[in-house]
């Protein structure tokens, strides 16, 4: 029995990534900013988004025990192959979920990079003009 994945969900997020990856280099070489208030906003959205993703891991657990679905090969490898799905590996719904907080951090540690590129950009202005 093939095991299903979450692969095609991995994939996407490995897009998100790299696109996260880009802005994080746009903000360090200072083409990219964001008012500070506006960049806590987001940053606190991806961090809400964490915590939402974590209660669904907390729901994960009762899948990850393997289910009878018959008491033979076949049954036995049927929940096998749902536990893996649920819990085993980085294409299991556990694997992508995980993934999608580490994302969701480095988004908000972006956003909040970006709040103080804008701040210190208008604190060196207020420097440079008074």
């Amino acid at each position: 029995m093939s095991v299903p994945n979450f692969a095609q969900a991995n994939q996407g997020l490995a897009a998100m990534q790299q696109q996260q990856h880009g802005l994080s280099a746009a903000v360090t070489a200072g083409h990219l900013w964001m008012e500070p208030d506006v960049a806590e906003r987001a940053a606190a959205r991806c961090e809400q988004q964490i915590d939402e993703v974590e209660l669904i891991l907390d729901g994960l657990r009762d899948l990850g025990q393997a289910r009878k679905f018959g008491d033979n090969a076949d049954g036995r490898a049927a929940a096998m192959a749902f536990r893996d799905a649920a819990v085993t590996g980085e294409n299991s719904v556990r694997g992508v979920l995980v993934k999608s907080q580490e994302v969701l951090r480095n988004m908000a540690a972006t956003y909040r990079a970006a709040g103080r590129a804008a701040a210190q950009a208008e604190q060196a202005n207020q420097q440079m003009f008074s």
